[in-house]
């Protein structure tokens, strides 16, 4: 606070010559100074908040082990996945399962346009 120090000494000098004028808009340079020390720090102390939540989200990871897929006929699919999720809470093994029925309607009548 290098600043803080300096405007105090100019003050101490200024009171010696006694110049109200040139002492009123020390006053006012101090208390800018002041504020915008403040400012700073509330700053930096939102940029650690945001450093932390980033380092928190690069450690919540969802990781894919395994997948499996099985056809039981055309157009029906049986799904499962495997997946380790760490997490500063916990670490956790994930299960998808999923059943897939795809069929078809056809648009036109039999044998399109002519």
């Amino acid at each position: 606070m290098e600043a803080i120090s300096t405007l105090k000494e100019i003050s101490q000098l200024v009171k010696k010559y006694n110049d109200l004028e040139l002492m009123g808009k020390i006053v006012n340079l101090q208390t800018e100074v002041f504020g915008l020390s403040q400012e700073n720090l509330e700053l930096k102390r939102k940029l650690e908040t945001s450093r932390e939540k980033a380092e928190q989200r690069e450690k919540l990871q969802l990781r894919r082990v395994g997948e499996c897929n099985y056809y039981f006929m055309d157009g029906l699919k049986f799904t499962t996945n495997y997946g380790r999720q760490s997490s500063i809470i916990g670490n956790k093994n994930i299960w998808t399962l999923g059943l897939t029925y795809r069929f078809v309607v056809p648009i036109m009548p039999e044998g399109g346009r002519r």
